[in-house]
């Protein structure tokens, strides 16, 4: 078995979204807000951008957007959240859940042994597999 701090740089060194995961996974990340936040700020970085036009979103609507609720763009009037147009696009996981099939993948674990943990097929860890690994 590999020493932790081995293991530990070697996720750092792929930056991808299921490796980033492991490296910060710890307690706080069993609730549901902590996997929104670090979600979110891992896919948009650290701003809210209207998916139709690209303006930057601000003050409450920022607010809103950061905390997954429906937000109006004040340039082009669409409505979004922050998971429009990204891997959680259509998805019916919560952040949370999100957050540990990529831990679990990022760990090593089967697509059978994560779907018993996370309560959902084994194809759909493939499917999540998949978007991460095109996600980065």
């Amino acid at each position: 078995m590999e020493p932790i701090e081995k293991t530990v740089k070697h996720f750092r060194e792929e930056a991808g979204f299921v490796s980033a995961t492991v490296v910060v996974f710890g307690a706080e990340f069993l609730e549901e807000a902590a996997c929104r936040a670090w979600v979110l700020r891992r896919i948009h970085g650290a701003r809210a951008v209207c998916p139709g036009c690209g303006s930057e979103v601000g003050g409450l609507a920022a607010d809103r957007f950061w905390g997954g609720l429906r937000v109006k763009c004040a340039d082009c009037g669409k409505w979004f959240t922050a998971a429009t147009r990204t891997i959680l696009s259509g998805t019916r996981f919560t952040y949370a859940q999100v957050f540990l099939v990529a831990v679990l993948i990022g760990l090593g674990w089967t697509p059978v042994e994560i779907a018993a943990k996370v309560g959902c097929d084994p194809l759909t860890v493939r499917y999540w597999e998949q978007r991460f690994s095109l996600h980065g």
